[in-house]
């Protein structure tokens, strides 16, 4: 009996449970999912009034089994709480378009005005960019970020009684050179300062070394000259004694004499660069003797000549033309002789008198000139006369300035009159010099 009433009770409860699930979805039918709403139309809106609201009076079977009419689109309360589930919400609706702002009819689309009142995007922010060959994951700032500020040093205080910008100027000598000597440098020359600015030493000493390279070489007349340039402030006097060839004791009892003379050569002797050897040992001064020039000498030939002269007697700090028949009466000669003669920048000596318009052709071509004043020997004259004539060319001196006489240094009458006139004190009223002291000074 007690198992067939445990059997009944068990068949009871499960009727029961049954019928409790039977009546639970009898009045609580669920809820069908439900399409995505959209927003009506203006015909839905119109007909909505029409549509009859819920009768209440139905019973509650039959308005479980109606269909259930759509809700009206309201916002519902999201928030949860504990009484209430939380369950997924079906898929929002699309959000209607907002109104797009009406464009003024007397304004373009693309007018100035329209652009200024337009409302910028917002634009996303820099994006930063790895720093290449920099540690992984450093970030590098755009461009128009400022800078990274080097740390700089604490500054020392002044001692008590210094002012404090005196202590931050000062700095060590060595350390500063040590910068700049590991300072790099540019390719190119350095400019030596700003206008206006103090040369510093370094630059100073640059600008010297600049000037030394930059200076012309010297010519001729100044590599051979023997003149000291010291001159007493009277007149000068230039004695040239010609040496047709003389032999070697007599050019060394000539290179002996106590008077800085000047000695012509002729290039037509042989032995006139040994002369010229003796001469210049001596401190004596050469000129080159223009023997055997022909009349109808064209350019080339003069070229060759006086490259030929130049090379053999090296020495020389000039030309001398002829007393008589010389370049210096023929202007065509003269014409093709000076740009030989300043190519080297040698000096040229001619004879006054005539029609010779050489000075001014000479100064035109850029070679120092200067004429004799008078011929010492060229009519057989004593020594007496000799002497004579020297004493009017100290007189000439005077008057002028400088003078030059010429003399054979092979002739007797002209050494012995030289000798009176030295001896006699007469030398000592002018100043004695070679001839390039004349050429370099007018």
């Amino acid at each position: 009996m007690i198992r067939l009433n445990g059997l009944t009770g068990g068949l009871v409860g499960t009727a029961l449970a049954a019928l409790g699930f039977v009546a639970s979805a009898v009045l609580v039918p669920p809820r069908p999912p439900q399409p995505p709403v959209t927003a009506p139309l203006e015909t839905d809106a119109a007909a909505a009034p029409d549509t009859a609201p819920e009768d209440a009076s139905l019973p509650m079977a039959e308005r479980a089994a109606a269909p259930e009419p759509l809700a009206p689109l309201a916002t519902p309360d999201t928030t949860p709480t504990e009484d209430t589930p939380v369950a997924t919400a079906p898929d929002a609706p699309l959000a209607p378009l907002p109104d797009l702002p009406q464009i003024a009819d007397d304004l373009a689309p693309d007018s100035p005005a329209t652009l200024a009142e337009a409302t910028p995007p917002n634009l996303p922010g820099p994006i930063l960019r790895a720093a290449p060959g920099g540690l992984p994951g450093t970030p590098v700032p755009p461009r128009d970020s400022p800078l990274p500020q080097r740390p700089q040093p604490p500054v020392q205080a002044a001692p008590e009684g210094e002012p404090a910008d005196t202590a931050a100027d000062d700095e060590d000598p060595q350390i500063r050179a040590e910068e700049v000597s590991r300072a790099p440098s540019l390719p190119g020359t350095r400019v030596a300062g700003l206008p206006g600015a103090p040369a510093t030493p370094e630059q100073s000493q640059d600008a010297s070394d600049t000037t030394e390279a930059t200076d012309p070489p010297l010519t001729a007349l100044e590599r051979n000259s023997s003149f000291d340039g010291l001159l007493t402030g009277g007149p000068l006097m230039a004695i040239i004694l010609n040496d047709p060839g003389l032999p070697t004791p007599l050019r060394r009892a000539l290179a002996a004499i106590d008077l800085p003379i000047t000695i012509a050569l002729n290039p037509m002797d042989t032995s006139a660069s040994q002369g010229a050897d003796i001469y210049r040992e001596a401190g004596k001064e050469v000129l080159i003797l223009a023997n055997g020039l022909p009349t109808g000498a064209r350019p080339t030939d003069l070229d060759v000549t006086f490259s030929a002269w130049f090379a053999s007697l090296p020495q020389a700090v000039g030309v001398l033309d002829l007393p008589r028949g010389g370049f210096a009466r023929n202007a065509a000669l003269t014409a093709g002789v000076l740009p030989l003669i300043a190519r080297d920048g040698h000096g040229l000596v001619s004879f006054s008198g005539g029609l010779s318009r050489v000075d001014a052709a000479a100064q035109t071509a850029g070679v120092p000139h200067a004429e004799v004043f008078r011929v010492l020997d060229d009519e057989d004259q004593s020594a007496f006369t000799i002497r004579r004539y020297l004493d009017r060319a100290v007189f000439q001196a005077s008057q002028i300035g400088d003078v030059l006489v010429f003399g054979g240094a092979a002739n007797d009458a002209t050494m012995e009159a030289l000798e009176l006139w030295r001896s006699d004190g007469r030398a000592d009223q002018v100043s004695v010099v070679p001839v390039s002291a004349i050429l370099l000074t007018r």
